[in-house]
C-alpha cells in the first residue's frame, strides 16, 4: 500500500474495504486519480463478517474467490423447533474475508487507485470547486484536495457524520468466533445452522457456519440488549469453551438513509445502510451500489456538476435496484421482532411443511427474500393467523 503522494486527487474514497474498493476500482478505469484511504494498518483486518454471501458475488466481485465452503441447505431451529432446508446446488458461499477484501484492494490498485493504510479521514470543508478532507496519517494531520469524496466508511461513518446525513434506523450489536469443525461432529459441513428465539439472540438469530476445518459461531442482538451474555451462554451451551481464542465484535446498521449524498459527496455500503434487514449481509447490496455510485461519479465529473441536487441520480439508481427489497424486509423484521418465542416455534412448524419447504427452497433468494415471502402469505393461508402482527407493523 502506498503513502499518500499527492495533495490533490479527482476523488478520495474514505475507507479500503471490499466495497470502497470496488468503487474506487470502477472510478480510476475511467482515467480518474482515486486516492483511497483505509484507517487500519491491515485490509481486511479486523475480521468483522460472518462472510456468508449468494453466490450472486461471484458476478459482483471478481474471478477465483477465496471460498472455503459451499452452502447447499440449513437448519432453522427455533426453542422447540426445527426446520431442514437443502438443495441439490449450491445456495450460499463462505468466504476468506481477509483474502476477499486484500483481493478487491488489489484489483482497485491494478486499475490505478492509490490506497494508503493506517489513514485515518477525520473532517472536510467545502471551498469553491473542491472539498478538502482532513486525513490523519503516522502522526501528521494532512489536507487532501478533491473533486468529491465518497465515504464508505462503515456503520458509524465519519464522512456520513461530518455532513449531517442522517443516521441508521437501528444498529445490531454482534460477536464471532471460530473454532475447529471437529470440536461440532454433529454438524453437516455443507449446511449452516441458524438458532432464533429470546433467549438466544433477541431481535436478530445465532449462527453456526462451517467454513473449510472450522466453524464460524457467531450472533447478534438488537434492542439495546448487548450480546456478550447470549454469546457465552452459547458458546456454553455447545461445551466449547475451551475451544474459543479470539473473538470478534462489530456492529450492523439497519434501515433506509433518507439521503445518502451531498455536494461533492456520496456514501456506499454500510456508510449508507446498503444492508439485507433480515440476515445482516452488505457485501451483494454494497457492491451493487458502488456500481451506481462510481458511474453517478464519473458522470458528474465529466460534467462538473456535483451539487447535491445532481448527485441524487445515485440515491435514485440506489432505490430502484434495493430500496424496494428493504423497505419490505424492514417490515418483515418489524413483525419478527413482535414474536415470542412460542409464535417462533409454531411459524418454524408451519414452515416445515414439506409443500412448503419445496417452495422455499425453490423460490428462495438470500439477497431479495421478500419475493417469496409475499408469496408464501399467499400460498399458505395457515400464516394468516399471524396477520395482527402484520397490522401492527404498519402502525
Amino acid at each position: 500500500m502506498s503513502e499518500i503522494e499527492s495533495s490533490y486527487y479527482d476523488v478520495i474514497v474514505v475507507g479500503g474495504g471490499p466495497i470502497g474498493s470496488k468503487t474506487a476500482s470502477l472510478i480510476s478505469k475511467a482515467g480518474l486519480d482515486v486516492l483511497v484511504i483505509e484507517e487500519h494498518q491491515k485490509i481486511g483486518s479486523p475480521l468483522q463478517c460472518a462472510g456468508i454471501v449468494s453466490t450472486r458475488i461471484e458476478e459482483l466481485a471478481y474471478d477465483n474467490l477465496p471460498i472455503l465452503n459451499r452452502i447447499k441447505g440449513g437448519k432453522i431451529i427455533s426453542p422447540n423447533s426445527t426446520i431442514s432446508l437443502r438443495s441439490d446446488s449450491n445456495k450460499a458461499l463462505v468466504l476468506d474475508r481477509q483474502k476477499f477484501d486484500t483481493g478487491m484492494a488489489d484489483k482497485a490498485m491494478d486499475a490505478g487507485s492509490s490506497i494508503s493504510t493506517g489513514s485515518r479521514f477525520i473532517g472536510m470543508e467545502h471551498s469553491g470547486e473542491k472539498v478538502t478532507a482532513s486525513i490523519k496519517h503516522g502522526g501528521i494531520t494532512q489536507q487532501i484536495s478533491s473533486k468529491l469524496i465518497i465515504g464508505a466508511d462503515g456503520p458509524y461513518s465519519n464522512v456520513r457524520d461530518a455532513n449531517d446525513l442522517p443516521l441508521p434506523q437501528e444498529y445490531l450489536f454482534g460477536m464471532q468466533t471460530e473454532v475447529p469443525l471437529s470440536t461440532l461432529p454433529d454438524l453437516i459441513r455443507d449446511e449452516v445452522e441458524i438458532y432464533i428465539g429470546n433467549h438466544v439472540s433477541p431481535g436478530f438469530f445465532t449462527w453456526l457456519i462451517p467454513t473449510d476445518d472450522n466453524v464460524r459461531i457467531g450472533l447478534c442482538t438488537s434492542g439495546g440488549k448487548y450480546p456478550k451474555g447470549f454469546f457465552y451462554s452459547f458458546l456454553k451451551k455447545l461445551g466449547i469453551m475451551d475451544e474459543i481464542s479470539t473473538i470478534n465484535s462489530g456492529s450492523i446498521p439497519l434501515g433506509l438513509i433518507d439521503r445518502n449524498y451531498s455536494d461533492r459527496m456520496m456514501l456506499v455500503g454500510d456508510a449508507a445502510c446498503q444492508v439485507k434487514p433480515l440476515t445482516g449481509g452488505g457485501l451483494v447490496y454494497g457492491l451493487m451500489c458502488a456500481r451506481h455510485c462510481a458511474d453517478t461519479a464519473i458522470a458528474s465529473l465529466e460534467s462538473d456538476r456535483l451539487n447535491k441536487d445532481h448527485l441524487k441520480i445515485y440515491s435514485d439508481l440506489c432505490m430502484d435496484t434495493i430500496g424496494k427489497e428493504i423497505k419490505q424486509a424492514l417490515l418483515l423484521r418489524k413483525i419478527f421482532i413482535g414474536l415470542d418465542d412460542n409464535e417462533l416455534d409454531e411459524i418454524i412448524h408451519i414452515l416445515g411443511d414439506e409443500d412448503l419447504s419445496r417452495f422455499l427452497i425453490s423460490r428462495g433468494d438470500m439477497d431479495f427474500p421478500s419475493i417469496a415471502s409475499k408469496a408464501v402469505f399467499r400460498k399458505f393461508p395457515k400464516l394468516i393467523k399471524f396477520a395482527p402482527h402484520l397490522l401492527k407493523a404498519f402502525l
